[in-house]
């Protein structure tokens, strides 16, 4: 890859006659692809020879609408994990509830539909402060691999450390060609980006699939999670808090598996919300970040700028030389076919790294992505990739997310009638009033847009399921 950027380098500078405008941009277009290449390779077993870190974790479940059998499948994965860790489960007012098995290691909580937000703060609230060092949350549709808190614990053993996430793998890639392409952009994304901002300590969002983040950091900032309505997606927010005190990383190692949706429309819809998510945080990271942590959002928001830009010069141009015979303010069909080159190197050989080191898939199943990626990523990427980047510019206050029946309507703290550690004793401090906290989920259920029946009372009081006994 490195060789082809070098040999496309070279005709460029022949063909541009020295022009300072093409040369500089196709300097800093070449040096972010180098950078990428380079930091997936010294980023591979970054934190492999550190310690686990140590402390007790507690892993976070919030289920909306899953199936029983996808969220068991979800809590013996995390029981598998090589760190044993305790597991609360919380069914964020599924239409048909999530059905409870018990084990020693397991809790389970049902809440009125208030989201995901306030799902993880359920958990979290359902403990002292004190009780966990680590919280680690998981998708209710995700399987860690078994490996995956450890090597995500590694990372942590550096203090400076507060937010990790893994690597995602699409489950589903084989469905059809959606799903297929969705895997090769998210794998060729993680390879390229995902190390680079590692390197800097600065990956910009967490994934929600897998994350571990130090406990401090959601009980000192709970409160304003759960009141925070802007819409930015809740990885992002716990990141962008994370980057406050410290670095998040990915670890190529902590391995996730999960599920991508399967039609264009829905896909369209998800980068949609990432992207919505990345400009409404700009304003947050801009004036709170270290220059060091801008250097991701720059390269992001200058690829936004520059790439129509590059796009309409270059369809001019051809159509220049096509027209009159000549070349339009010194920009030559070489010129054009060399950034078009760079691209198809640069997509290209992301998915090929991602594919040589994705264990778990056949040959003949990498070598069908490869087709798709030569024949269908490209049209892909315009209509689920980068469509919704420049879309979700015009939705920035639409802060609905399709996984959750409500909107971001701000929240008190939840209640607890019962402790993770003290299932039956009411528990001393920090309890809010049900009268204020019915009242809460009344507005949030009135200012959200049913879309389905419920079959829960919506003013009902968050309580825990007592599964078992604690070991």
């Amino acid at each position: 890859m490195v060789a082809a950027a070098a040999g496309t380098t070279l005709i460029v500078y022949r063909e541009s006659g020295g022009d300072p405008a093409v040369l500089a941009f196709w300097a800093f277009t070449a040096t972010v692809l180098l950078w990428g290449v380079l930091a997936h390779v010294s980023t591979r077993g970054r934190y492999r020879h550190l310690p686990v870190a140590p402390g007790r974790v507690l892993a976070v479940i919030p289920a909306y609408n899953e199936t029983t059998t996808a969220v068991h499948a979800t809590v013996h994965a995390i029981l598998r994990q090589t760190i044993a860790c305790d597991i609360v489960v919380v069914d964020d007012g599924s239409v048909t509830p999530v059905q409870a098995f018990p084990h020693p290691r397991v809790r389970w909580a049902r809440q009125a539909n208030a989201g995901k937000r306030a799902a993880q703060v359920t958990a979290l609230y359902g403990t002292d402060r004190g009780d966990y060092d680590f919280v680690f949350t998981v998708d209710s549709d995700s399987e860690p691999h078994p490996d995956a808190l450890e090597h995500l614990l590694r990372a942590m053993s550096d203090p400076d450390v507060w937010a990790a996430t893994g690597w995602v793998r699409t489950r589903n890639y084989a469905d059809n060609w959606v799903t297929r392409c969705a895997d090769l952009d998210i794998g060729s994304a993680l390879v390229m980006n995902r190390a680079s901002r590692t390197q800097l300590g600065a990956v910009e969002t967490m994934s929600g699939a897998l994350a571990l983040y130090r406990a401090d950091l959601l009980w000192d900032e709970a409160e304003e999670y759960l009141r925070d309505n802007e819409g930015a997606g809740d990885d992002h927010w716990l990141t962008a808090r994370a980057l406050l005190r410290g670095k998040a990383v990915g670890v190529n190692e902590a391995v996730v598996d999960t599920d991508m949706p399967t039609e264009v429309r829905r896909t369209y819809q998800q980068r949609a919300r990432w992207c919505r998510s990345t400009y409404l945080m700009a304003g947050f990271s801009i004036a709170r970040y270290g220059w060091v942590q801008l250097i991701p959002l720059l390269i992001n928001f200058a690829c936004l700028v520059t790439a129509p830009l590059c796009l309409t010069a270059a369809a001019v141009a051809a159509v220049y030389n096509g027209v009159h015979g000549r070349d339009l303010a010194g920009l030559s069909w070489a010129d054009v076919a060399a950034f078009g080159t760079l691209a198809v190197i640069a997509k290209l050989g992301g998915c090929g790294l991602y594919l040589l080191r994705r264990p778990g898939m056949p040959v003949r199943e990498k070598l069908l992505s490869l087709l798709a990626a030569g024949s269908t990523l490209y049209v892909f990427g315009v209509f689920a990739v980068t469509l919704p980047r420049y879309a979700s510019l015009f939705q920035l206050r639409r802060i609905t997310w399709a996984t959750r029946e409500v909107k971001g309507v701000a929240l008190p703290l939840p209640v607890l009638t019962r402790s993770v550690h003290e299932p039956r004793r009411a528990r001393a401090t920090g309890v809010i009033a049900p009268d204020t906290l019915r009242r809460a989920l009344q507005q949030r259920a009135a200012a959200a847009t049913p879309r389905r029946r419920r079959d829960t009372d919506p003013t009902a009081v968050m309580d825990f399921v007592e599964v078992g006994s604690r070991r």
